[in-house]
């Protein structure tokens, strides 16, 4: 207990000689926990979870350089690899951090895990989308999967961009009424583009085009856009915005340019009342 009473009080060279030293559990994992300078080699001495997962939660935050974090990892992976416990799984499953690996602790215990009122739970509760989806791939009730589903599509954020196997399934919906619920409700442009070609009601394809064109310019809207309005609407806010920067942002220039040309294509294609193959001019 003396050496770790002391041990700030030590050099680093004596400080880690003297943990290394130490047989007694718990004084380890008190070093490791609340010793700064003894994190590293204390926390390599310990199996202890709830140590480990504290560690890499420090080390995470401090965006710690070192091959420490990575042994931490490689700790709590081989433990969760191992784990049979269902109600742990889920826990871990449901609520561990993503660290350094994007979540691959979550990613082995969702593969452990099995029992479907866990899954269930998971699927219906966890924090992170990617975690639910693959929950509720894994369950046997497929109206729950695709209720989850759905509600990933809803709730997904305008950036959030690993959303292809929820994507996958809102495509196998043939409800209206489902597919119009997402339509309404959902914010990201990649959802709003796989569903917006599903719905039957044009007057709401129309809106949801006109989303997607007006907040992310997106081409595919635009050209399936049918009111002269917005087009022009379009077309002016590029060009002010273009006038804002002063041509300085060359790649926002040339992304700008294509919108204005093909909105102008667009636009020219109904007070035509023609079809002009614009992808192609």
């Amino acid at each position: 207990m003396e050496i770790a009473t002391n041990v700030n009080r030590m050099d680093g060279c004596l400080c880690k000689y003297a943990i290394k030293k130490l047989t007694n559990p718990q004084i380890i994992i008190e070093l490791a926990r609340n010793h700064p300078d003894s994190w590293t080699t204390a926390g390599e001495m310990t199996d202890n979870q709830d140590t480990i997962v504290f560690l890499l939660q420090k080390a995470e935050g401090y965006n710690y350089i070192g091959d420490f974090p990575e042994k931490m990892l490689k700790k709590r992976k081989a433990y969760v690899e191992q784990l049979s416990n269902q109600s742990e799984l889920a826990e871990i499953a449901m609520n561990e951090r993503g660290y350094f690996e994007y979540g691959q602790v979550r990613d082995i215990a969702l593969k452990n895990l099995s029992e479907q009122t866990l899954l269930a739970k998971v699927a219906k509760n966890a924090e992170n989308s990617y975690t639910r989806f693959f929950a509720a791939k894994k369950l046997t009730d497929k109206i729950l999967a695709q209720s989850v589903y759905v509600d990933i599509a809803k709730n997904a954020r305008k950036n959030d961009y690993n959303l292809v196997g929820v994507i996958e399934e809102i495509k196998k919906i043939t409800d209206k009424e489902t597919l119009v619920d997402i339509a309404k409700n959902a914010k990201n442009p990649d959802i709003l583009m796989a569903v917006v070609e599903k719905l039957t009601d044009k007057v709401l394809a129309q809106q949801v085009y006109v989303k997607l064109a007006t907040e992310f310019g997106n081409i595919k809207a635009i050209i399936r856009m049918t009111d002269p309005t917005i087009l022009n609407e379009i077309i002016n806010n590029e060009i002010s915005k273009q006038q804002k920067l002063n041509y300085i942002d060359q790649n926002y220039n040339s992304a700008s340019n294509t919108i204005i040309r093909i909105a102008s294509d667009r636009l020219d294609s109904l007070k035509n009342n023609k079809t002009v193959n614009i992808m192609n001019e």
